[in-house]
């Protein structure tokens, strides 16, 4: 798409092709989401033994301990005062987000306006099915993990970012391509490697039990 859009403007409009901007929306998305990807890790073998528990503990409850189901109360944060407050402040958070982006492609790499949009637009829907990656993961997690610092930095600045790209993955899916590309092409492929991983462990864990 910054091909078939980025170039037909800058040349028409601009008069020149803005090379260095033109590369960065080529290449930096299907990059970013390699990164992303390469980045998960596939559970380890004391979540895949604490899974096989759990699933015995449903089949048959007299061989393990019980199987507890814990309830998690949410605070009434979005009532009130305060929920109107909190309201406010992640509305705040998408301007800067958003902001912060926004100037840095087009102030320090001198994006122009049509490709700082195009980035922003490739950028929200690659960090979503990023996520969507990453969470298909945690799908299988029995032992949670606890957020950090930088965990909690990442909510802040790109959780505007997620919801943006999720948005534009529910409402237009039928016509771009490039959400087709990465629904099909990446995102199915992947899930299909971590449950052979997982089919893999497993049929290791019975021969190793058969000896």
């Amino acid at each position: 798409m910054a091909l078939v859009i980025e170039v037909p403007y800058e040349l028409l409009f601009l008069g020149e092709i803005s090379t260095i901007p033109l590369a960065i929306n080529i290449l930096f998305h299907p990059i970013f989401l390699a990164v992303i990807g390469m980045t998960v890790s596939i559970p380890k073998k004391k979540n895949t033994d604490l899974l096989f528990e759990r699933i015995k503990g449903v089949m048959d409850p007299a061989q393990t301990r019980p199987l507890g189901i814990v309830f998690k109360v949410r605070k009434p944060w979005s009532q009130g005062v305060l929920g109107q407050f909190f309201t406010g402040l992640y509305a705040l958070t998408y301007l800067l987000s958003y902001g912060l982006i926004a100037w840095f492609l087009i102030v320090v790499l001198n994006f122009n306006l049509v490709s700082a949009l195009l980035f922003l637009f490739f950028f929200s829907v690659v960090t979503f099915f990023g996520i969507k990656i990453r969470q298909s993961v945690r799908d299988l997690l029995i032992v949670e993990k606890q957020g950090g610092v930088i965990g909690t930095i990442f909510d802040f600045f790109l959780m505007p970012v997620v919801r943006v790209g999720r948005w534009i993955s529910l409402r237009a899916p039928k016509v771009n391509i490039f959400i087709f590309f990465l629904d099909f092409i990446v995102e199915a492929p992947f899930k299909l490697a971590i449950e052979l991983a997982e089919a893999w462990i497993a049929f290791m864990r019975d021969q190793k039990e058969d000896l």
